[in-house]
């Protein structure tokens, strides 16, 4: 998850998140929710009491001024260092707090039992990655992702997340890495951080990306 910032009120933002965290829990996926700005919410921690697999950290960001990329960076930082459930895993899957993947245990099964290191959602000519939802092993986290956003992350000239990890991708396919595409498109619902618009997805429209999404794996797998 990740932190309060968007140009709404508190109180909505925190309903936000309290939404998405619930909705996880109640599927029985486990949830490690960092904040970065110390803010006390007792609705979020009153999930603690109802479900042993959630667990909330929080820290004071000292970069999230350089940009949304930056913070989120650090947010996954702190996880990966201070996360006892995170331990217990060998790969991450960090979901913007404010969105409910809908569809989120479909895209689980999809993935399958063999797992790639890094799984990713190629958009604007291979350049970007999707990063509302990142998942990739902790390994690659520190020894591919982390160091390229560490070198190359400068959002005010443009460089921004998205970019970084597309660019990452390409750079451990160049070393003979694997990867896999997304299993299924993310059927989401939640606000959007940057604007505070509503992010919901109509019948026709859901259809749409998804025949789309499955036409784009489809020509990536089967060109000569």
């Amino acid at each position: 998850m990740d932190t309060f910032m968007a140009a709404r009120s508190i109180e909505d933002r925190e309903e936000d998140y309290y939404k998405a965290a619930e909705y996880y829990l109640k599927l029985g996926i486990s949830v490690v929710f960092v904040e970065n700005s110390m803010f006390h919410s007792e609705k979020i921690l009153s999930l603690k009491n109802e479900y042993p697999d959630f667990e909330i950290l929080q820290f004071e960001s000292t970069i999230s001024h350089l940009g949304k990329g930056h913070g989120e960076k650090q947010l996954m930082d702190f996880a990966l260092e201070n996360s006892q459930l995170l331990k217990t895993s060998d790969f991450l899957l960090k979901i913007t707090g404010r969105y409910i993947i809908k569809n989120i245990k479909e895209f689980i099964a999809g993935l399958g039992s063999e797992m790639k290191p890094v799984y990713i959602n190629f958009i604007r000519d291979l350049s970007w990655g999707d990063t509302r939802l990142l998942l990739m092993s902790k390994s690659y986290y520190s020894d591919v992702f982390a160091p390229f956003c560490e070198k190359y992350l400068d959002e005010k000239n443009n460089i921004i997340l998205e970019r970084v990890f597309a660019r990452s991708v390409h750079y451990h396919l160049s070393k003979g890495g694997e990867f896999g595409f997304w299993p299924v498109y993310p059927d989401y619902l939640g606000v959007d951080g940057s604007y505070g618009d509503p992010v919901k997805f109509p019948f026709f429209k859901k259809l749409k990306y998804q025949a789309y999404f499955k036409l784009k794996r489809f020509v990536f797998k089967h060109i000569a």
